[in-house]
């Protein structure tokens, strides 16, 4: 994704260079090719002339500005992305069973920090769902264990008779 990012930085400025450069030639369109001589005697440069000194110019802004492109393209879209490496972190680290594990992205409140703590939230409740069932399966245990003990302890009674709490005849 960062590459794409990228490439669709340098597209864009480009572009734009080729906008300015497309604006320079139809300007020069307008200028004579023919030799001016000012009232004064001055001279004024020709098409040929301007274009001529315009376009080695122009190849190298365009070289410098395709590498400025592709060097600030990839800084600004691994800033961009930077965000996304600890919502996946977070997101890696439930996939190993660790729900307790929070994104808690600071910085302002834009769509990648809306993600994050939208995520956050989403732990958080299947976090106290898998508690919940931890409780429940672990008095639902208890439940069931217990009765069998006692039964089991009735049964043995000193008299040989089986107790009112093990037949659930109790008066209390």
């Amino acid at each position: 994704m960062r590459l794409k990012l990228t490439l669709s930085y340098v597209a864009f400025l480009m572009a734009a260079w080729a906008a300015f450069v497309v604006v320079l030639e139809f300007v020069l369109h307008y200028v004579p090719d023919t030799s001016l001589v000012t009232t004064d005697g001055g001279f004024a440069p020709r098409r040929s002339d301007l274009s001529t000194a315009a376009y080695p110019v122009v190849a190298v802004a365009t070289g410098v500005l395709l590498v400025v492109g592709l060097v600030g393209g990839w800084l600004l879209a691994g800033r961009m992305l930077r965000p996304l490496s600890a919502v996946t972190a977070a997101a890696s680290a439930a996939a190993g069973g660790s729900l307790s594990h929070r994104v808690a992205l600071p910085g302002p409140d834009d769509e990648l920090r809306r993600l994050a703590d939208v995520f956050d939230d989403m732990l958080a409740r299947i976090e106290r769902s898998f508690d919940e069932q931890r409780r429940f399966a672990g008095n639902a245990s208890h439940e069931l264990r217990t009765p069998t003990r006692r039964r089991a302890r009735c049964s043995r009674s000193p008299h040989g008779t089986r107790s009112a709490t093990s037949t659930g005849s109790s008066a209390a």
